[in-house]
């Protein structure tokens, strides 16, 4: 069976079809009852580093206390690929480091035969077409999986032993070059972001505005004028006045700024519902938008789509914030921004924010939020489940100038920061035609196009061949017939 890849080249010479079974050796598994007192490092799933392909992280046990799925006893040369959600790509070469070391059951271990060149196999293992094919496969919703059957059951061309190594070290030579591309992209893109950070950071100290002040300085408010404004028109919310200790520890700020709470430049509220639709359906399903947080995280700046919709007694137990509104998540992925592109309720990891027109633009407080995000972070404890409050958000000290002055900025900033994600862009798109390049490297070694063929190499015909003879030949010594003993005579 050749896969739709395989269709459109011809099987090179000396080359032979075969699956991945016919040229992988038996794994032996531990028998847990034996030697209880015996150590070893366990690899499981969880500590394969799944974009380099290596084993990053194992633990240590002994047998006795060593979780049930520790069985197989792994080589140096062995590929690991796991099984659990194959499209996850948890594959990786067993290095010296762990030869007979013990991995999960949850990998197929693939042991390649005489003849067969470990990296090869390795190579063909971590191969776009041969990962999709066992994704394809999955079975299961919770947890998809493929059997170690399926995958040695995959097809594969192979190719003579010499010819196998003539191809790896091709692809480590292409992978090479491809390699320091990457590295310069991604020292490209680190940059970038250093960049970023500097401009934000040096937009809310008053760097990016500062010909504009030098120009305008008739229109500037003191400090005294900006605080007052913001005292008449929060009088009927109330005003928090600033920490002065903790207005102490930021940067001076310039001509035409004060320093204030976030709480006094708006309306900030929680949302209210914590349920989900598999736990209370009755309050989905009806006409109002329900975003979550993923959804904040996955817009570019304006939430223009939702998964899930409010019923009218879901609605009773929420709230429906306006278009426009600010979204400031409080959990998991903190700080994270987006504002709302329609009316919507929104669960209480999300913190709405609601701009006093007269004091701030939303936009203003959306860009500081961003320059201030790894701050802001920093108060949530340092739990599994990261979140912080409403109070931290509430008490977040802004650096607030004129109405002007943050219109300029706001232009400002954002064609700055466009163009850098115009450059982000850019260098995401080369990134992934690296990830294009590399598979069809891969395509051309695994179809025989890589290198030239050599008539002098042992067909593969012959290789294989042998491998079921010595596979046969070692199962009858492990697995001896049973004779039956013939009864003497009386």
């Amino acid at each position: 069976m050749k896969s739709d890849q395989d269709a459109e080249y011809e099987l090179p010479a000396g080359w032979v079809e075969c699956s991945i079974g016919e040229l992988t050796l038996p794994v032996s598994k531990i028998n847990p009852k034996e030697n209880l007192e015996r150590e070893f490092d366990y690899i499981d799933i969880s500590g394969i580093d799944n974009t380099q392909q290596v084993i990053r992280e194992v633990k240590q046990y002994q047998l006795k206390n060593a979780p049930s799925r520790a069985r197989q006893i792994v080589r140096s040369g062995d590929v690991l690929f796991a099984t659990v959600r194959p499209y996850l790509r948890n594959i990786a070469s067993v290095s010296k480091d762990y030869d007979q070391q013990i991995a999960s059951t949850g990998f197929s271990v693939l042991r390649p035969a005489d003849g067969i060149s470990a990296a090869f196999l390795f190579y063909k293992a971590i191969s776009r077409d041969f990962v999709d094919a066992l994704a394809g496969m999955q079975y299961g919703v919770s947890y998809p999986a493929v059997t170690d059957e399926q995958v040695r059951d995959q097809i594969l061309w192979l190719p003579p032993s010499r010819e196998q190594r003539r191809i790896v070290p091709k692809i480590e030579e292409l992978f090479s070059e491809l390699d320091k591309g990457v590295e310069s992209l991604k020292t490209a893109r680190a940059k970038l972001e250093v960049y970023r950070q500097a401009v934000l950071k040096h937009a809310f100290e008053g760097k990016l505005t500062a010909q504009w002040r030098e120009e305008n300085q008739d229109r500037l408010e003191t400090p005294q004028q900006l605080l007052a404004r913001i005292e008449h028109e929060r009088k009927s919310a109330g005003v928090l006045a600033v920490d002065s200790d903790a207005v102490a520890q930021l940067p001076p700020l310039p001509e035409g700024y004060a320093y204030t709470y976030l709480a006094n430049l708006g309306e900030l509220g929680r949302g209210k519902s914590k349920h989900r639709p598999r736990n209370a359906p009755e309050l989905f399903g009806g006409p109002y938008p329900f975003i979550q947080t993923g959804e904040i995280k996955a817009a570019s700046r304006i939430i223009l789509e939702h998964s899930q919709t409010y019923s009218e007694i879901g609605l009773e137990q929420s709230k429906l914030w306006p278009a426009g509104t600010l979204c400031i998540t409080i959990a998991a992925n903190i700080a994270e921004t987006a504002f709302l592109g329609f009316d919507g309720c929104f669960p209480d990891s999300v913190v709405g924010f609601t701009a006093a027109k007269k004091l701030v633009l939303p936009e203003y407080v959306e860009l500081f939020i961003k320059s201030v995000r790894t701050r802001i972070e920093a108060y949530a404890p340092a739990t599994a489940q990261k979140n912080i409050n409403l109070a931290t958000l509430e008490t977040l000290i802004v650096p607030l100038c004129s109405l002007e002055e943050q219109r300029v900025l706001v232009d400002q900033l954002e064609a700055v920061l466009s163009m850098i994600e115009e450059q982000r862009g850019e260098m995401d798109n080369h990134l992934f035609k690296v990830d294009a390049l590399r598979q069809s490297i891969l395509r051309r070694a695994f179809s025989g196009q890589l290198v030239a063929q050599d008539p002098r190499d042992e067909p593969a015909s012959v290789l294989l061949d042998r491998i079921k003879a010595e596979r046969e030949q070692a199962t009858n010594k492990t697995f001896p017939k049973k004779t039956r003993k013939r009864k003497m005579p009386a």
